[in-house]
């Protein structure tokens, strides 16, 4: 039996129930945290904390328990959930109200545990396939920088490219540079130099790139964050995507520019290898 943090409390699975005129539910109007456990612990939880703190700062949204009482619900969830390895999301929204221009009661907090939907092993190995698409541009919005619910334009797009056969989808913005994928951030490798968009561009600053980028210049690695254009991805030696779920996975094809990467992703390789040591220490 699954248990599901709501509100203060751990339901079963089946029990577990949010309020209808919840304004996550209704508008969107949420943001979130998508970790992945090792082993019973949740890797890199301190930045994702600090992470949904700012947003929920930036919402004016209060959570009863606070930060750190999130942190030990999240904590409390995998190990009631048997602990091992999983993927655990942190939601808060403003709330039900019956006005959304009134506050409601308290905000919505919910977690869960879930298993792992990852690659294979053999795939992580061959590298996945790409496709691109415009990027709907976030970097104006008032939520630019929060991983907020409302993806159902990203979502939409990565649909599209699963019923094509790709894995992921590199968003590029109005003048053809890169910002990142659906759902990961978009690093290249040319001469031994890590390459990957810099936030301005859009792009959601994520957990793990931000980690990668320290651990690969703690190997010695030079690290650039500059715009990444149509022609650096077919001239890059290696190209991968990352999140907190998937990790690091190299892009072999990029289907519809025609790229085939065939040279073994060595520093590809090597970060996931660096990456995975860290988290399942």
């Amino acid at each position: 039996m699954s248990f599901i943090y709501v509100n203060g409390h751990f339901h079963p699975g089946h029990e577990a129930v949010i309020p209808a005129p919840d304004r996550g539910f209704l508008l969107g109007l949420a943001v979130f945290e998508t970790m992945r456990a090792y082993q019973g612990r949740v890797f890199l939880l301190d930045r994702h904390m600090a992470r949904i703190a700012a947003a929920l700062d930036h919402l004016r949204i209060t959570p009863p328990e606070g930060i750190d009482g999130l942190r030990r619900a999240v904590e409390e969830c995998v190990r009631r959930n048997g602990g091992g390895d999983g993927v655990v999301r942190l939601t808060v929204s403003p709330g039900p109200a019956p006005d959304e221009r009134r506050p409601a009661p308290e905000p919505t907090r919910v977690v869960f545990f879930g298993p792992l939907d990852v690659p294979r092993p053999d795939v992580y190995e061959s590298g996945v396939s790409t496709l691109t698409a415009p990027h709907p541009s976030r970097a104006s919005r008032p939520s630019a920088g929060m991983k907020a619910a409302s993806y159902m334009d990203l979502f939409l797009i990565r649909e599209r490219a699963r019923a094509e056969g790709a894995y992921e989808v590199i968003l590029f913005d109005d003048e053809r540079r890169v910002v990142e994928g659906c759902a990961t951030n978009v690093f290249t490798v040319k001469d031994g130099v890590l390459r990957t968009p810099p936030p301005a561009r859009g792009g959601l600053a994520g957990v793990t790139r931000a980690y990668l980028i320290e651990r690969a210049q703690a190997l010695g690695v030079e690290v650039e964050e500059s715009d990444i254009r149509e022609a650096d991805l077919e001239a890059a030696d290696e190209i991968f995507v990352s999140n907190s779920v998937v990790e690091l996975i190299h892009v072999a094809f990029m289907t519809d520019l025609n790229f085939i990467k065939n040279k073994t992703p060595e520093m590809t390789r090597r970060l996931r290898d660096d990456y995975r040591a860290a988290a399942t220490a």
